[in-house]
């Protein structure tokens, strides 16, 4: 029997009057009816929705099947659902369905609780970022995120010992296709399951399309895709290569810096994890906190940095696991507390943490020579970087470590000149610090940037972030440019990166073409900022070296 005849067989089984509800979400809407219209609480009516899949899938295609509805576009989010569909049937949403508990092998039920709490974690990442992209349906984004493993559910429930088979075999066997795996096992691939499923059952289109194989290039859809993985991929170490290297695609996919992107992906799993109690299963979020097995965790290919929260640079996957594994020092946690009795002790300690950054942004700007043409794209170009990141530490001088940092963004990301330029010590305006390049550096390079009025550099200055400036983004970005480099930067091709330092601006890493035909694209943007990243971490460590005695 062919796949197609296979699926078609299994689909036309499939009854959504059978698909359980959760034990507690029921129980929850029960005690929100409890209270009349008037006085009852709709957002947490449409949270305890959102928490359990049954629920959410009852829910739209209860709304998408009414009759004459007024709208004729799909309704795709639950908060809309809700309020089409009104109270009286909203009661009867949950009355009489089979319960989780009721109709679920112990293995089955196990199994779908903690797929759903995973499923639950990729929805509010998804929709987090959703959100920041501006998109105008994030609540159809959330929903696509958490049935995105329909499938799977579907066949705990009805199929259980074949999930289990397929489960086992999957991870057996980690380097073949999963799609092989499904097929063999099944007759069919399970996201083809998904897709047939959410389709006979009448859900908006761009849930179906969200499993397409062929929608990858979607945006909205890659979003969703990347959070399925991230949710699905936290066992119990958050700080492995797999996760670092989402992180990457969710820092690409929001166009931030990869520390801001780490600190918006544990803030979001940290908010997922306040619905455990519905699961009844340890969040992801826990993971993060886990203090109970050492880790030795390898480096990735691309890169060695974990950044931390609050863009504060980085560390390596490998000292960051032994702290976590270690847990907090207590003499630091009691020096901690002593700065807090001391009322603001912590702010000042933190201003002397950068004495050494200052005090070289009083310095003049150093000329590093190079004679070599850049060599971005070449084979061996990440290999060079990994390699560049393990020379860059804390044991250099500033400006030996600035050197290295240049000389990585002009070989290897292709920029024809850079330019590394601090803030000065009342922070008011940058000054270059170190240079390499031609075609104009050193006249760009003896320039000192106001911080005011407001420009797009200054604006940099805020947070930790990155920019590229490219033939697609320059006419939209020439208004913001300080009137003061007119002329003199490459308004058509240039990366900029800002630096802190314990939470605090330092300078500023800007590199372009100088009007020449660079080709930059998104890997060496990719690299820049990885080179960038490491130069923060140098500095960081350069700055506790200037701080201990003798």
């Amino acid at each position: 029997m062919s796949e197609a005849d296979t699926l078609r067989m299994t689909i036309a089984r499939a009854d959504i009057e059978q698909f359980p509800v959760l034990d507690r979400a029921a129980d929850e809407l029960d005690r929100l009816f409890e209270r009349d219209d008037d006085h009852l609480d709709q957002g947490a009516l449409a949270n305890t929705i959102l928490r359990d899949p049954g629920l959410t899938l009852h829910l739209l295609v209860k709304v998408n099947g009414i009759p004459h509805r007024h709208l004729g576009s799909p309704v795709g989010a639950v908060q809309h659902a809700t309020m089409m569909l009104g109270l009286d049937r909203m009661r009867r949403l949950h009355q009489g369905r089979p319960r989780l508990s009721d109709v679920a092998t112990p293995q089955a039920h196990s199994r779908l609780l903690e797929s759903y709490s995973r499923a639950h974690h990729a929805a509010v990442q998804s929709a987090g970022w959703a959100g920041r992209r501006a998109d105008m349906n994030p609540g159809e984004v959330y929903v696509a995120a958490l049935l995105h493993r329909l499938g799977w559910f579907y066949l705990w429930l009805n199929k259980p010992e074949r999930a289990a088979a397929v489960a086992t075999a999957l991870s057996a066997t980690p380097d073949r296709p999963p799609e092989e795996i499904e097929a063999e096992q099944l007759g069919y691939r399970v996201t083809a399951l998904t897709r047939d499923l959410l389709t006979r059952w009448g859900l908006p289109p761009f849930l179906a399309e969200s499993v397409d194989p062929d929608r990858e290039a979607d945006r909205r859809i890659r979003g969703i895709r990347v959070a399925d993985r991230l949710a699905f991929s936290v066992d119990w170490n958050w700080y492995d290569t797999p996760i670092s290297a989402l992180l990457w695609e969710v820092a690409e996919f929001l166009q931030i810096p990869y520390s801001r992107a780490a600190s918006i992906v544990h803030g979001d799993a940290a908010l997922a994890a306040r619905a455990w109690r519905t699961y009844g299963v340890v969040p992801d979020a826990a993971m993060l906190l886990d203090t109970g097995h050492p880790r030795v965790v390898a480096p990735p290919q691309e890169s060695d940095p974990l950044l931390e929260d609050h863009g504060l640079s980085s560390t390596s996957y490998a000292d960051a696991a032994s702290a976590v594994s270690r847990g907090p020092d207590p003499d630091e946690l009691d020096a901690a507390a002593r700065r807090f009795l001391d009322g603001g002790k912590e702010e000042q300690e933190a201003d002397e943490s950068i004495d050494l950054a200052e005090s070289e942004a009083e310095k003049g700007p150093i000329f590093f020579d190079d004679q070599t043409e850049p060599e971005a794209g070449t084979a061996g170009q990440h290999e060079a970087v990994e390699r560049l990141f393990e020379s860059i530490d804390g044991s250099h001088t500033l400006p030996d470590a600035m050197h290295l940092v240049l000389e990585g963004l002009h070989h290897h990301v292709g920029l024809e000149r850079v330019v590394f330029a601090m803030l000065n010590p009342d922070r008011s305006a940058l000054r270059a610090r170190a240079t390499l390049g031609g075609h104009g550096t050193e006249e760009l390079a003896r320039e000192s940037l106001a911080m005011e009025p407001p420009h797009l550099f200054s604006k940099l200055m805020e947070e930790p972030r990155a920019l590229w400036c490219n033939p697609d983004n320059a006419e939209e970005l020439a208004p913001y440019l300080p009137q003061a480099l007119a002329g003199k930067l490459d308004t058509k091709n240039f990366m900029a990166m800002s630096v802190f330092v314990h939470d605090r601006p330092v300078g500023l890493f800007y590199g372009d073409c100088a009007g020449q035909d660079c080709r930059l694209d998104v890997e060496q943007y990719t690299l820049f900022r990885q080179l960038c990243d490491r130069a923060a971490l140098a500095m960081t460590e350069l700055s506790a070296h200037s701080k201990e005695p003798g």
